[in-house]
Order: structure tokens, then C-alpha cells, then sequence
């Protein structure tokens, strides 16, 4: 019994033996690979740039290869550039009896790209994966595809200066998956290069317009729309037409000139302003003398006008002599019936003696006339008007005696007169006419002032 059980318990540990070694991996694949696009593969750990290649069980999940291997597995892979990637613990045949893997190769291009190889056998140890199957070494090939174009590129001059500003705009692409960014290459030249020195622009994807300024007037200009992907391809669409700048407003330039510069007769500016001083003054003393003409011919008629008033002022002073003259001539006879009274009343008017009638002064009668008829003491003694001076000197210079004829001599023949003295109302009405004469004068002039 005891000899039964060693032999049941020596089956069992056999049996887990062989299970535990049938669970270990016992083959690795690495799988041949060769970049067929425009884009580069780039180790990023990612399908955003590298391909990510995985190795499916047909038997169980538990026998699968690691998800995360991607390819390339250092630096980058441009076109035309082989790479590959090794996939570790896999089963042969020989560890999961009927055991075969499917490797499937997948990365983002436009779209989400797939590609499913197999099922292999894969024998235990170190095996090789191309496109002729296990053991093959030519590479499969993973293209990247480029980016779908723009298309309907137009532009046109722009504000505010039409000639230096161009508006570029264009239709966009649909979206992709692999899209970057957008960019835009202006040159003077139709198909001219795309470099770096033609880029006017990097734009985020989706956009489909760009001003660009500080161009050259009247000038023609081809631009080019570039959609890039994240692997670096690119599709370029380019205008075959050309747009073009307005040309420049372009001012004479006066200083340059020739005919304007080489004119003999053309004046410096100092001369100018020379010429424009003197005529200034030209003016200055053309305005003045005119000035002086208007104010003379305003003098002469001021005077005229004066002197119209001066005559009109005499004529009225003779009017008024003329109406006085019968008045006086009838006031006469009263005056020498008035007797000595009335002559002393009329006397009076003369007070101030020679002074105040203007004794050959510019009121009074000249020499002997009627300023001379009055004396000192206010009555009148001379003889006529014209006669003998008041002093009673002979009008020859001789002395004669006051009030009688020159040189005391009778009175010529056929005179009638007395030699006696001269009566004062004899005289009298004589010295009033010339005292009321002067008053009337002397008045008038008073007024008129």
C-alpha cells in the first residue's frame, strides 16, 4: 500500500513538471520593415509615428506577444529607410501544441492603416519576419501617404496699401488623421522652389486665408499652399496665375527735374524773398502815399468848406451892416437931441477908451477914422470924420488948441461955419454911429467863434 502511493504521488509532480514547462516562451520574432511613404517614422513610443507591431495567439490570449512594441525603436526612419522591431516570449509549436500568431502592423496616416500578416508557426529560438513569411528578409513595406491638397487658391491687392499688401485665401482639406499644420511659400517666379526662405507662414490646421505685407509695388507674385502631416509629408498646391501688387503713386520728384533744375532764370530762395521784401515795401509806400493823398484832399476839403463858411459869415455881417445902416442913419437925429446926457450914455459903451474899440487894432477904424474921435475923457471932441486928430494937433502936425480948426485960422470962404469950438451935439452923432458900428462888429465875431 505504502509502495502504491509513492508511485501516485511521483505521477502527479511529473505531471505538473511538464505543465510548468510547457508555460515558458521559448521563440522571439523580429519583424522586417522598410518606410514605402513620404513621411518619416519617428520613435515616439506612439502610432502617432511609429508602427506598432503585435503578435496574436491562435490558441489563447495568454500566449499573445507584448502589446507595446513599436518600430522604429531608436531614431527615425525617412523613406525608403528599413527598420524592424522584435516581439520576445512567444510559443512554438513545441511548448502550445497548434500554437500560430498572426503579427499585425498598424500606424495613423490620413486614415487609421492596418495590415495583418500570417498565422505563422513560429519554431522555438530566434526567427525572422518579411515579406516572403518566417526566415524572409525582404522588408515589408509601411507607407506613409501625403496629406490631401488645398485646392481654389486665390488672392487680391489689400488695404491699406494696395500696393504692398496681398490677401492669399484657399480652400482647406478635409480632415485627416494625420494632420500638422498648414504652410504657405510666396516667390516672384512661376514653380519656383519651396524652402525655407520662401515660407511667409506656418499655420495651424484649418486655416485657408494669410495677408502678407511689405511687398514690392506693381510687382507679380506666385504663392503656394503646403498641408504637412505629423511625419513630415507634405502636398503642395501651388496658383499658376500670378497676383499682383497695385502699382506705387509715384510723385515727381521736382528736385531732380532737369528742365526745372537747369532753368538759368530760376531764382534762390534768398532771392525770392528779397524780391518779395522789396515789393512789401513797394506796397508799403504806395499805401502810404495814398494815405497822404486821401488825408490832403480831406485838409483841402476841410479848408473849402471853411472857407465857404468864412464868406457865408461876411456876407451875413455885410447884410446885417446894411440893414443897420438906415437905423443908424434914422437914430442919428435922436442922438443929437438927446443932448449931453444921451451922448454921455452912448460914451459909456466906450469906456475902456482906444483899447476896447479897437484903436488900429483889428476891431476899430485905422488912424484918424472913428477909432481917433474919442478922447480921454470919454466925450467926443474931434471935428468930422477924417478931421482933425483928437489930441488937437493940426492934421500938417501943427499945434492948434483943443476942439478949434488946424492953426487956429477962420474957416475958409463960404463955409458957414462958426470959428467958435465945436459944439460936443455937433459931434456927437458922428462918434455914436462909429461906436455902434464897432459894438455890431465886435459881436458878430464873438458869435461866429
Amino acid at each position: 500500500m505504502q509502495r502504491s502511493l509513492a508511485f501516485v504521488l511521483a505521477g502527479v509532480v511529473m505531471t505538473w513538471s511538464a505543465a510548468a514547462i510547457a508555460q515558458v516562451p521559448d521563440a522571439t520574432l523580429t519583424v522586417i520593415l522598410k518606410n514605402a511613404g513620404v513621411g518619416t517614422f519617428n520613435k515616439t513610443n506612439t502610432i502617432g509615428t511609429e508602427v506598432r507591431v503585435f503578435a496574436e495567439s491562435v490558441v489563447a490570449a495568454k500566449y499573445n506577444g507584448a502589446t507595446n512594441v513599436y518600430a522604429p525603436t531608436v531614431g527615425t526612419a525617412g523613406p525608403g529607410v528599413g527598420f524592424s522591431a522584435k516581439v520576445d516570449s512567444l510559443y512554438s509549436p513545441t511548448k502550445v501544441p497548434n500554437n500560430k500568431y498572426f503579427v499585425h502592423l498598424e500606424w495613423e496616416d490620413t486614415a487609421n492603416k492596418k495590415v495583418s500578416l500570417g498565422p505563422y508557426t513560429v519554431p522555438a529560438g530566434a526567427s525572422s519576419l518579411g515579406a516572403g513569411g518566417i526566415g524572409s528578409a525582404v522588408a515589408i513595406d509601411v507607407k506613409n501617404d501625403a496629406p490631401p491638397a488645398s485646392s481654389s487658391l486665390n488672392c487680391y491687392a489689400d488695404n491699406p496699401d494696395k500696393s504692398t499688401n496681398l490677401y492669399f485665401y484657399w480652400t482647406g482639406t478635409a480632415f485627416y488623421v494625420d494632420r500638422d499644420l498648414t504652410e504657405m511659400h510666396v516667390g516672384t517666379m512661376a514653380g519656383f522652389a519651396l524652402t525655407v526662405a520662401t515660407r511667409v507662414a506656418q499655420l495651424p490646421f484649418g486655416t485657408t486665408f494669410r495677408k502678407v505685407s511689405g511687398l514690392k509695388p506693381g510687382t507679380a507674385y506666385f504663392y503656394c499652399v503646403r498641408e504637412v502631416d505629423r511625419y513630415g509629408a507634405t502636398t503642395d498646391t501651388c496658383r499658376a496665375m500670378a497676383c499682383t501688387t497695385d502699382g506705387a503713386m509715384m510723385m515727381p520728384d521736382l528736385a531732380m527735374a532737369p528742365d526745372l533744375a537747369m532753368a538759368p532764370d530760376l531764382a534762390t530762395a534768398k532771392d525770392l524773398a528779397m524780391a518779395d521784401l522789396a515789393t512789401g515795401k513797394a506796397d508799403l509806400a504806395m499805401g502810404a502815399a495814398d494815405l497822404a493823398m486821401a488825408m490832403g484832399m480831406a485838409d483841402l476839403a476841410t479848408g473849402a468848406s471853411d472857407l465857404s463858411m468864412g464868406a457865408a459869415d461876411l456876407a451875413m455881417e455885410t447884410a446885417d451892416l446894411a440893414v443897420a445902416a438906415p437905423d443908424l442913419a434914422i437914430g442919428a437925429p435922436d442922438l443929437a437931441m438927446g443932448g449931453g446926457a444921451d451922448l454921455a450914455t452912448v460914451a459909456d459903451l466906450a469906456v475902456g477908451g482906444g483899447a476896447d474899440l479897437g484903436m488900429g487894432g483889428e476891431d476899430g477904424p485905422v488912424g484918424g477914422d472913428l477909432g481917433m474921435a474919442v478922447g480921454e475923457g470919454g466925450s467926443v471932441e474931434g471935428a468930422d470924420i477924417g478931421g482933425v486928430p483928437a489930441d488937437g494937433n493940426a492934421a500938417d502936425g501943427s499945434p492948434g488948441s483943443d476942439g478949434e480948426f488946424p492953426t487956429g485960422g477962420a474957416p475958409a470962404a463960404g463955409c458957414g461955419c462958426s470959428t467958435a469950438p465945436a459944439s460936443p451935439l455937433r459931434a456927437g452923432p458922428l462918434a455914436a454911429l462909429g461906436l455902434l458900428i464897432v459894438a455890431l462888429r465886435r459881436t458878430r465875431r464873438r458869435g461866429s467863434r
